[in-house]
């Protein structure tokens, strides 16, 4: 019982994560997104995370036909210079949006993560069994003198 408590611990620390392309036609409020901005964006000043914005990620909060309203966790801007926030919510225009990806599970990922880490542990335990120096079976001669 222990064990399959320790194997579900240790399938979720290692789940992997990734961004999966989506149509902006699907309801996306409470999903983890990262948006992809348009060229024009970049020059726009955006009040809470500032411009040169060229991905946002964080958590849907609200949308509508028009707007994507994004509590904002992450910011990659032109250049490649990371951001973190602190969930700041930022109002996009759907004509400032390139694409939209959804975050999720990634289960091959996972898979070969957590197999990785279970080759590693046999490994790892076969080392430790065997690898004592040797000296575990030799008997000490001497005369006693």
């Amino acid at each position: 019982m222990m064990r399959r408590i320790v194997f579900v611990g240790l399938l979720t620390c290692f789940a992997c994560q990734r961004y999966v392309a989506l149509d902006v036609a699907p309801s996306l409020v409470g999903s983890d997104v990262r948006v992809n901005l348009n060229g024009d964006a970049a020059a726009v000043t955006f009040s809470r995370i500032g411009s040169r914005v060229r991905q946002a990620e964080g958590r849907v909060l609200a949308e509508s036909d028009s707007t994507l309203s994004i509590g904002v966790t992450g910011v990659t801007r032109l250049g490649g210079f990371e951001d973190s926030w602190a969930g700041d919510t930022v109002v996009f225009q759907r004509s400032e949006i390139a694409g939209v990806e959804k975050k999720e599970v990634s289960r091959s990922r996972t898979l070969l993560s957590v197999a990785a880490f279970v080759v590693g542990g046999i490994l790892a335990h076969g080392q430790l069994q065997g690898g004592d120096g040797g000296t575990g079976g030799q008997t000490r001669g001497g005369s006693g003198n």
